[in-house]
């Protein structure tokens, strides 16, 4: 540095260790204090070395020399009236001196405040000279390169101290001082960029004391990106007052309070030696969140006291099976027909087919007296596909190369209390057309699906040749029975079992055979969900939204079904996942009726429903259902008042806390620092904290990716300001496997180029409670959707929560993370079904309280992205094109990919999207499908983009096929991801930012323009 004017500069006290063109450290020894002289005014000039750099290791008075090179700051009394600050580049000092400490003081104030003026080449004698030494006596200043050229004298303006337009009294402890997103935060969504803080003594303090307050306006100054000058000396009121008072005592107290106008006061008062502590250890305090000590003595308790909870429902369900109820019915039949006759016999059963087949060899043996005879067994689980599958195939296959067209005409569903889709019979031969395709090799464009309004049977099967004729055909009727959707006055149709025999196509005998997937669902729903709400409180309005109705209802459920991959994707026959499904989401639209029914309001969390579905085939049904009653926890919040600090001590020895009613006081020791690692994660710019607590106890991890400097204490705020920065939440759903293990591959792989030109913040694992439970269920269903794990583990969808003052901790994680860097972009990795999501008790359909419907898959990943409305968005909506596009281009050319996504959008056109636009709707950039939502911007949306438009510049989600995929799925969803986000980081490198200097109303503070430019 040769010019004062560079001073806050990588060229002066500032250093940049790694090279990518931001300050990381700072290069400042002062010396000349002793205890007859400390200016105070140096906590303001401090604090000024603190705002300009994002990191520090506040080791100002800490002689390192032989260790590393710094510039020295030289403090002394000098002989002239005035203050002079002068530099010797050649020995790297600056040296300030005044007749009397105050003189430096005042220097010191204005110094911080105000330098480099406005201009201040125009006080130079010659333009082209270096200013090396700057003279100032309160209400003038004059610079120049020596004693010999200094410019005149000009006058300073006096600048007027503005009242803080604003006090924030929602501090409530003294942990509130270091959250993880820096220095006190309040409410502000510019976090601080108008940091407000005094300091003042009430005595003389001995120079250690002295030192130590430095430090800590330092740390302040490095966590803030704006600070209200000065910090000492002021005679009106700041927002936090930090009031150091040296009393004859053998300890000292860090206490707080609310002084007149909302102020808070933080008065630290006793013995000096043990005040130097305690100001030295709030200097260097780090949260416990972050893996220091900061608040470990604050209990934390989990929300579900999990000890004694009360039993309110035990019930076990057995019933004969539905094969023992064919096999009774085929008895009392067996004997009423003599030889002569011509018998059809049909039956519709859920089972496997080797029961199934076994089923058709004892009816055959039961009516081998019948000379003319024909038996079939269908399963009632996705009737026709097996129909097709068992019985058409093999008579087809002899027409060989023959067959040029196959058409399947399906009856359009028009029950009019139902809540099946009209193309309900077209969902339920799905995916029949790649199965034939890959027996026949009959083109897909070739298989053709016909809706018909007037059509008796269920289906008619037609293969044609190439000329058009129709050279095969057969029908079939699907039996079905009718029960009401939950507690609402629309009704279902699922298919069901039946035993019908006919006699030259008349129909001699018709029986219901209900299967046992259907006798356990009218058990449920009468002897369960109906007979639940009088056991709850569901007419307190803050049960079941605000706090479950109750803890667990636990459903085990033993049956005989099929359970097979069909080798085409990731599809499978599952009758039991199905239910799984049913269970779970049925149980949450219940409650959300009964909300409804009472209060006009849904109940959006009554309590954790968990279905463990269990396969085991010839079994007869049965089940055991336990629900089990809230026991709420102290939930109390703990509040630090004071800290106690001794003269051996850099840490405090205990602490006063109040939790409710009651004050205890806390022992502490340093041992209560926790480590927080992710297994995989080896990434080197990784830093893991906790980000907030489960409803279960679980934490919920962060990793801050970024490239790191050497000193001790870096701030997230000066990092975000200098580079953009990525949001990536994970884990939102854990049953969506992949983005967990995609996003650690993408931190371990992040290349030092990027890191250059971005910061990324990772919530790895959002919902700790549902991958718990996840993992529990996949153990015995491997590759079920699983979607118990998908909400919290009361069944609620905290994204809704966010923002708002809520019971969930989950939903806090994306707001802390946010004030913690004020990201440019948020990505939300998730996922969608892998394979068919059936709900037979719900409509067949995924459940109809979703807008659209995610039946089948929609592609391996599509995106989606969040618009704000309004004309004024005109840039984020152009950063948002660059993002989409730069995405889609990456997809493009992984050829894998490309044709994946291809594919099964074909796919979900042929079956969905083709029919019904609306419930399955499709939009394209660049054959990638990319939705667009309209985004209403509002102060109170739960919806960062929306909430924030001026910090965020884009919100996108993917989706990849990865509901509890694993092997090569698994690979190609975690690599679909990794490319989703790396598009989105190669379009952050390429925006242009800039930090940008402001000094007005009593600030000095940096900023830089959002959203992001091109």
């Amino acid at each position: 540095m040769n010019d004062l004017r560079d001073i806050w500069s990588t060229s002066g006290l500032l250093i940049d260790t790694n090279d990518d063109a931001v300050p990381d450290e700072t290069s400042l020894f002062i010396k000349g204090l002793t205890e007859d002289f400390l200016p105070i005014g140096l906590i303001d000039f401090i604090a000024r070395v603190g705002l300009e750099t994002t990191g520090t290791s506040l080791d100002f008075f800490e002689d390192l020399s032989g260790i590393r090179e710094r510039w020295v700051m030289s403090l002394e009394k000098g002989t002239d009236h005035f203050s002079r600050c002068r530099l010797f580049p050649e020995n790297k000092v600056i040296r300030i001196s005044a007749s009397t400490e105050e003189k430096v003081s005042e220097f010191l104030r204005w110094f911080s405040n105000s330098w480099p003026m406005c201009n201040p080449a125009k006080y130079l004698k010659s333009a082209d000279e270096n200013i090396q030494i700057v003279d100032f006596d309160g209400s003038r200043v004059r610079v120049g390169s020596c004693s010999e050229n200094l410019s005149q004298w000009f006058p300073i303006e006096p600048k007027e101290q503005t009242q803080c337009s604003m006090f924030h009294p929602s501090f409530e402890s003294l942990t509130d001082l270091w959250t993880t997103s820096g220095f006190y935060q309040s409410d502000r969504v510019g976090l601080n960029e108008q940091t407000d803080v005094t300091f003042s003594f009430r005595s003389r303090p001995v120079i250690r004391l002295f030192q130590q307050t430095c430090l800590l306006a330092a740390k302040i100054g490095l966590y803030s990106t704006g600070i209200k000058y000065p910090l000492t000396g002021r005679n009106q009121y700041s927002e936090i007052d930090f009031i150091i008072d040296g009393k004859k005592s053998k300890k000292s107290t860090v206490s707080w309070g609310i002084k007149e106008k909302g102020a808070i006061v933080i008065k630290i008062e006793g013995n000096d030696i043990a005040s130097a502590n305690a100001l030295g250890y709030l200097a260097r305090a780090q949260p416990f969140e972050e893996g220091g000590s900061f608040g470990s003595w604050e209990g934390k308790s989990a929300k579900l006291n999990k000890d004694n909870l009360p039993v309110l429902m035990e019930k076990k369900w057995t019933a004969q099976s539905e094969k023992d109820d064919l096999l009774h019915r085929i008895d009392k039949f067996s004997g009423s027909f003599t030889k002569e006759h011509t018998l059809d016999i049909k039956a519709f059963i859920s089972e496997p087919l080797s029961i199934r087949s076994h089923l058709k060899e004892i009816i055959e043996e039961r009516f081998s007296y019948v000379h003319d005879l024909s038996v079939h067994v269908f399963s009632s689980y996705k009737p026709a596909y097996h129909w097709i599958e068992e019985i058409i195939l093999p008579e087809i296959a002899n027409f060989g190369k023959s067959i040029e067209k196959i058409v399947i005409k399906c009856k359009k569903e028009n029950h009019a209390e139902g809540i099946e889709l009209p193309i309900r019979w077209i969902q339920e031969i799905y995916p029949i057309d790649r199965y034939l395709n890959d027996k026949m090799h009959t083109p897909l464009k070739n298989i053709h699906f016909e809706l018909e309004d007037k059509q008796d049977e269920t289906y008619k099967f037609l293969a044609l040749s190439k000329n058009g004729r129709v050279i095969f055909k057969d029908t079939l009727t699907v039996p079905v029975t009718e029960m009401n959707y939950i507690n609402s006055e629309k009704k279902v149709y699922p298919t069901t079992g039946q035993l019908l025999i006919s006699s030259n196509g008349k129909i001699l005998e018709s029986e219901h055979i209900a299967t046992d997937r259907e006798k356990f669902w009218n058990f449920f729903m009468k002897e369960i969900l109906n007979k639940l709400p009088p056991l709850l409180p569901v007419d307190d309005h803050n049960r079941g939204r605000e706090i479950p109705l109750f803890s667990y209802l636990t459903v085990d459920v033993t049956m005989s079904e099929e359970e097979r991959k069909l080798g085409i994707g990731e599809e499978r026959i599952s009758p039991l996942e199905s239910l799984h499904e049913d269970i779970y989401f049925d149980t949450l639209n219940f409650f959300s009726n009964v909300g409804k029914q009472i209060s006009d309001t849904p109940i959006t969390c009554p309590g954790g429903v968990r279905p463990f579905v269990h396969v085991e085939t010839g079994a007869d049904p049965r089940a055991e259902i336990k629900v089990l009653g809230w026991n709420s926890a102290n939930n109390e919040k703990y509040i630090t008042r004071s800290l106690s600090f001794d003269t051996s001590h850099f840490i405090p020895v205990r602490a006063s806390i109040v939790h409710g009613q009651e004050m205890d006081c806390v022992e502490i020791c340093e041992g209560n620092r926790v480590a927080r690692e992710i297994p995989g994660l080896s990434g080197k710019f990784a830093k893991v904290w906790k980000a907030g607590e489960s409803f279960e106890g679980r934490d919920i991890l962060a990793i801050d990716v970024f490239l790191p400097g050497q000193a001790k204490y870096t701030s997230t705020h000066k990092l975000s300001l200098y580079k953009p920065t990525i949001m990536i939440e994970t884990g939102h759903h854990p049953n969506e496997v992949s983005s967990m293990p995609a996003v650690i591959e993408l931190i371990n792989g992040m290349d030092r180029s990027f890191l250059k030109k971005v910061n990324l913040s990772v919530i790895y694992c959002a919902n700790p409670d549902g991958r718990a439970l996840h993992r529990r269920m996949s153990s015995e269903n491997k590759n079920w959707k699983l979607h118990a794990a998908r909400f919290n583990a009361v069944g609620l969808e905290y994204y809704y929560q966010r923002f708002k003052e809520t019971f969930f901790d989950e939903a806090n994680v994306v707001p802390r993370v946010f004030k913690r860097w004020l990201p440019d972009v948020s990505v939300d990795d998730h996922g969608i079904p892998s394979h068919e999501w059936v709900q037979p008790f719900a409509g067949y359909n995924s459940p109809p309280s979703f807008p659209v419907s995610y039946w089948i898959p929609i592609s391996l990943i599509y995106g989606i992205t969040k618009d704000p409305a309004g004309k004024e968005y005109v840039l984020h909506h152009q950063f948002e094109r660059a993002v989409v596009n730069q995405i889609a281009k990456k997809m493009k050319l992984d050829h894998e990919i490309d044709r994946l996504n291809s594919s099964i959008k074909e796919t979900y056109k042929r079956y969905g999207s083709n029919w019904l636009s609306e419930v399955f709707p499709l939009q394209e950039t660049e054959d990638m499908i990319f939705y667009h939502w309209n985004t209403d911007v509002s102060d109170h949306s739960h919806q960062v983009i929306a909430r924030f438009p001026k910090w965020c510049s884009a919100e996108l989600i993917s989706e990849t096929a990865d509901e509890t995929v694993d092997s090569e799925a698994l690979e190609l969803c975690k690599r679909a991801h990794r490319l989703f986000d790396m598009g989105v980081i190669e379009t952050v490198c390429n925006t242009h930012t800039s930090r940008k200097f402001k000094n007005n109303d009593g600030y000095i503070s940096y900023y830089r323009d959002r959203p992001l430019k091109l």
